[in-house]
């Protein structure tokens, strides 16, 4: 059917639809926007306890490359971000074969539930 065959009512109601549409789209951007607002507020967050935190870290990808380390990750272990990022972090550069494996072994079973030091 063609709009100029279309009735009254039909038109209101396909205007109806898309007020419904248009504010479902404004909602759905409304959301989006806070749920960016709150991931970089989580973001900053992570960073300042990352960078502040008193312990060495070092903040790797799921494949073990290093992206970051913390001022008391280069006091430790004297290394910069410069020198190592981008290494395996279980190449042997920081920690021992030993100390690596014992690590590894501890993640199995810490994965597993509890796990007794």
């Amino acid at each position: 059917m063609e709009d100029n065959e279309k009735t009254e009512e039909q038109l209101i109601n396909e205007i109806a639809k898309l007020r419904q549409q248009i504010t479902e789209l404004k909602e759905s951007e409304i959301k989006r926007k806070k749920a960016e607002e709150d991931l970089k507020k989580n973001q900053q967050e992570f960073a300042s306890l990352f960078k502040s935190t008193p312990e060495a870290l070092i903040y790797v990808d799921e494949k073990g490359k290093i992206l970051d380390i913390n001022a008391q990750f280069t006091k430790l272990f004297g290394y910069t971000l410069e020198e190592i990022k981008g290494k395996n972090a279980d190449s042997g550069l920081i920690l021992s074969r030993k100390m690596i494996d014992e690590g590894k072994k501890l993640n199995q079973k810490s994965s597993k539930g509890f796990c007794k030091l």
